[in-house]
């Protein structure tokens, strides 16, 4: 039996369920196994911002929760579909206890996973404050204002 192809497989994958920081995916069949739940597992923990991925190989149901400051629902899919071809892999043959799981994620996966590390900055910002934190920056106060 050869594995599916990739592209059939990410056509497969349905989001259930997404908000602020959660998304829920359903899996095909040909993911919905041991082997293949440690590779994506292991290559979505990987994404730093990513902060719990639960695969239930049962029902074939994806959990992630993640940090929506830093990364996105675009980025987890594209690492998801990075990894489609070695859950394939891992689905097609048994793992052993011992071993463990393959990142599943490939050259172009580990670029995306050292390009989300580099924090984004709100243009005009120091340099020292995140994006995200550019309102805790030192405004002038009415006192300020006044005096000058």
């Amino acid at each position: 039996m050869s594995a599916p192809s990739v592209n059939l497989l990410s056509r497969q994958i349905l989001v259930l369920h997404k908000s602020a920081g959660h998304v829920r995916f359903a899996l095909p069949e040909a993911l919905a196994n041991p082997g293949s739940a440690a590779v994506i597992k292991a290559a979505l923990l990987r994404i730093p911002g990513v902060r719990l991925v639960q695969v239930d190989a049962g029902t074939g149901k994806l959990g992630v929760h993640y940090d929506p400051i830093a990364c996105s629902l675009p980025q987890l899919a594209l690492v998801l579909k990075c990894s489609l071809e070695a859950a394939a892999t891992a689905a097609a043959r048994p793992t052993a206890a011992s071993e463990p799981p393959a990142s599943g994620i490939g050259e172009i996966g580990q670029q995306l996973a050292r390009g989300l590390s580099r924090r984004k900055r709100w243009p005009g910002a120091s340099s020292s404050v995140p994006w995200h934190n550019w309102r805790q920056r030192k405004r002038p106060t009415a006192a300020r204002r006044q005096a000058s």
